[in-house]
């Protein structure tokens, strides 16, 4: 049986489950409860090659369709399928045994097709293919694990040997890639104890196991440039990771400066003006700049990609005005903006964020009022949502520097939850729009590592205690959920918790929370990361790496640990302190670096570019890592 599930809806699976005997494929639909049958000259037995001989037996399997194995494209699956008593591979899509009406024999002429042969004595039992689009089938008459890159044709010279062992794999009889990418093959000798029998003396049942990715990499699937070979590998020895090529340098700032200012309006010291925060969305870049020191013009800002005259110093335009920035404006308090760091984007075109509602004055003191949850409609552009932090949330430090929207279904605009982590106390606020409701989190793994609060960067020794910081969310699950990744800054450890979770307000008042918050792995000595994004089409989390001045990545199909992190972009003069990232709608991957340490610590030299903007499609961005399939 093979089961293909629609990642949005748990109830719309279906299982597709191959009789060897009768040569049909039978199709189960779970929302519907009901079942169907294909037939197909394809999944038939090759008479011709039903024979085998098996350690000096000679038997005959005149078996038909025996295995499914799904393509990785989840909205276009194709079912790849073959007899036992074949050398060939035949393929489907799904949407037409998905189609009931289709069937038994109903389908147009071309929907079935023959891939090409796979060569001789190549009948396989079970088959599987990983995310990559790289199909494993078991070749039970070599006692061998095969590969074929289905991005190539199918014929004898594009196979490719995994495992062949006659002791340990004697008849494969099945295969399968799990999650992380691993292949699990079992091996029974069945031939052997239906017509000879088993020596009980003997090993006749294994189960072995391997890597994907370095089970192909020196096979035909696997056709990596020479050259590049030796370059990842040289890239791998000097900084312990591999290196893909740089992002592309979109502005850049040496001090920033405003358009469509009045005249009236002075006070504000430019030097003071540092960008924190960074979210693009169609054609326009949003600029955060919260008030961490006195004699800040405006807090949010927009950048029209259109209009901007040069990539160098472009100017800001305060967003959606300059009346909701300003301090001394006429509106509300809790109406105007004080102090933003970080915004997100939904799937609805709004632009959240927390105004954390503190900012310096110039005698070096702060004052505010209570953190406020906003929302902006960015086709209208004004404000859609407005939360002021209640009572029962305990915000004393005003700390929610950062969000992430879950939007349910992507479509689900009115039941938004905001995550919001904060960084000084140790806490996860939860925002449920549609409850209107707050509540938050607490666990020891949102803390700080003692031995991992150590910095260097720009030249520049110091500690920093801040705990959890950022959240990254993946893709939802059948069950509408997602996995909500997140780490503290001065930690090199990574974890993670169901959104199942977090979207309860009752479980946030448990005194313990049992083994709903996991620790996922380690990236590495000096990983200290701030933001952090998780991209849907690639599977891929990538790290602002504050300590590293470079930008982190992790496939999480693969088990997070040093060995497994590569490095998108890393540079010592031009990427100082990369404060915020994130992906856009369109796979794009922006990342603002500020070099604030040096600001914070020493004196900004004005004559040099400090502030920059950088960007590359995420497939580019790990092009060449390890974080590419």
């Amino acid at each position: 049986m093979t089961v293909d599930t629609n990642a949005y809806n748990c109830d719309d699976a279906h299982a597709y489950m191959p009789n060897l005997e009768l040569r049909n494929l039978l199709v189960y639909s779970l929302r519907r409860n009901d079942i169907w049958t294909f037939t197909h000259p394809f999944m038939q037995p090759d008479m011709a090659n039903a024979n085998y001989v098996l350690d000096g037996l000679k038997f005959g399997f005149p078996d038909g369709i025996f295995s499914v194995a799904l393509s990785p494209n989840v909205n276009n699956r194709i079912a790849f399928f073959h007899p036992l008593a074949s050398l060939q591979e035949f393929s489907v899509p799904t949407r037409v045994l998905k189609d009931k009406s289709l069937s038994p024999d109903k389908y147009a002429p071309g929907d079935f097709k023959d891939l090409g042969v796979r060569g001789r004595q190549a009948q396989s039992a079970t088959h599987d293919i990983d995310q990559r689009g790289v199909l494993y089938y078991t070749e039970i008459q070599t006692n061998s694990i095969k590969c074929w890159n289905t991005q190539t044709a199918l014929k004898p010279e594009n196979v490719g040997t995994v495992y062949e062992d006659a002791e340990t794999l004697t008849y494969p009889n099945d295969l399968e890639i799990d999650p992380v990418g691993d292949i699990w093959a079992m091996s029974n000798r069945l031939p052997i104890f239906i017509y000879r029998g088993l020596n009980p003396d003997e090993y006749n049942f294994h189960i072995v196991r391997g890597r994907g990715d370095y089970a192909i990499q020196n096979t035909v699937c696997n056709v990596p440039d020479p050259d590049a070979i030796t370059l990842v590998f040289l890239l791998s020895f000097l900084l312990g990771t591999s290196c893909a090529g740089e992002l592309k340098e979109i502005f850049k700032w040496k001090q920033v400066y405003y358009e469509g200012i009045p005249p009236e309006i002075t006070g504000y010291d430019n030097y003071n003006n540092v960008p924190m925060g960074v979210t693009h969305h169609k054609g326009r870049l949003f600029v955060a700049i919260p008030r961490r020191a006195p004699n800040v013009l405006s807090t949010l800002n927009v950048i029209s990609m259109s209009e901007a005259k040069s990539t160098e110093s472009p100017l800001l335009r305060p967003y959606p005005s300059l009346e909701m920035n300003r301090l001394d404006s006429s509106l509300p308090k809790e109406e105007r903006f004080t102090s933003i760091y970080r915004m997100r984007m939904d799937t609805c075109e709004r632009l959240w964020f927390v105004d954390t509602g503190r900012h310096v004055t110039n005698d070096g003191s702060m004052k505010g009022h209570p953190s406020v949850v906003y929302a902006i409609n960015t086709t209208t552009d004004t404000v859609a949502e407005r939360f002021l932090y209640p009572n029962n949330v305990m915000d004393a430090n005003g700390a929610s520097i950062s969000v992430a929207v879950d939007i349910p279904n992507d479509k689900d605009c009115g039941g938004a939850f905001v995550y919001i982590p904060n960084l000084a106390d140790g806490k996860i606020f939860v925002f449920s729009l549609r409850e209107k409701k707050m509540w938050e989190f607490w666990h020891n793994f949102f803390h700080m590592n003692p031995y991992q609060g150590d910095y260097y960067v720009a030249g520049i020794h110091f500690q920093w205690p801040d705990g959890i910081f950022s959240i990254a969310l993946s893709g939802q699950d059948c069950r509408g959920y997602r996995t909500a990744y997140f780490h503290p800054m001065s930690s090199f450890e990574e974890f993670s918790v169901s959104t199942e979770v977090l979207r309860n307000q009752s479980l946030s008042m448990r005194p313990q929370q049992g083994n709903d918050f996991k620790r996922i792995g380690e990236r590495g000595d000096g990983s200290q990361s701030g933001s952090h994004y998780y991209d849907n089409s690639t599977g891929v989390i990538f790290f602002a790496e504050v300590g590293r001045n470079g930008i982190g990545c992790w496939n999480t199909v693969k088990p997070l640990m040093p060995k497994n992190m590569g490095t998108v972009m890393q540079d010592e003069k031009r990427f100082i302190y990369p404060a915020d990232l994130n992906v856009d709608t369109s796979g794009n991957l922006w990342v603002i670096t500020n070099t604030m340490p040096r600001w914070y610590y020493e004196t900004l030299d004005t004559n040099e570019y400090n502030f920059r903007v950088w960007s590359a499609p995420t497939k580019e961005a790990i092009r060449g890592t390890i974080c590419e399939l």
